[in-house]
C-alpha cells in the first residue's frame, strides 16, 4: 500500500511539471505574439503622428478665425514640432523594411511628408511651398468660392 502511495505521488508529482512546462510553452508564445502585435504597432507609430501633426498645422493656416499674427506664431510654434517629428521618421530604422502601404507612399512623396525640411530647401515658406506642392496659387485661391460639395 506504501508504495502504490508512493507511485501514485510520483505520477502526480511527474504530471504536474509536463503540466507546468505546457503552461511555461503557452505562456511564452502568447507573450511572443503580444510582443509581435506591438512591434508592428510601433512601426508606424512615428509616421502616425507625424501625419497627425501636419494635418494640425494645415488647420491653423485654414482656421479663419486667427488674426495674421496669432497665426504666424502658431505655424512656427507647429513646424518645430514638425521639424522634430519629421527627423523621428526618418531616423526611424523599422520603416526602412516596412511594407506598409502607408509607409511606402510617405516616402513616395518626399517632398509633402516631410514638409518642414522640403521646404527649407526650396528656401520657401512653409505655406507656400505646401500650397506650390498642391498646384495652387494666389489667383486661383481668391477665385474660388466657398460651399458645399
Amino acid at each position: 500500500m506504501l508504495e502504490l502511495k508512493k507511485m501514485n505521488i510520483k505520477w502526480v508529482q511527474k504530471n504536474k511539471s509536463i503540466s507546468n512546462d505546457v503552461i511555461r510553452r503557452i505562456f511564452f508564445v502568447m507573450t511572443l505574439l503580444v510582443s509581435s502585435i506591438t512591434l508592428v504597432h510601433a512601426e508606424s507609430r512615428t509616421l502616425s503622428n507625424l501625419e497627425r501633426e501636419r494635418s494640425s498645422l494645415m488647420d491653423i493656416v485654414a482656421r479663419e478665425t486667427l488674426s495674421p499674427i496669432d497665426r504666424e506664431r502658431k505655424i512656427a510654434l507647429s513646424q518645430r514640432r514638425l521639424m522634430d517629428m519629421e527627423r523621428m521618421v526618418i531616423r526611424d530604422d523599422r520603416l526602412l523594411g516596412s511594407h506598409d502601404p502607408m509607409v511606402n507612399k510617405a516616402f513616395d512623396h518626399y517632398e509633402t511628408t516631410f514638409l518642414v525640411h522640403a521646404s527649407t530647401e526650396a528656401n520657401q515658406h512653409i505655406v507656400d511651398f505646401w500650397l506650390q506642392q498642391l498646384n495652387l496659387d494666389s489667383q486661383s485661391i481668391l477665385e474660388s468660392k466657398r460651399g458645399r460639395r
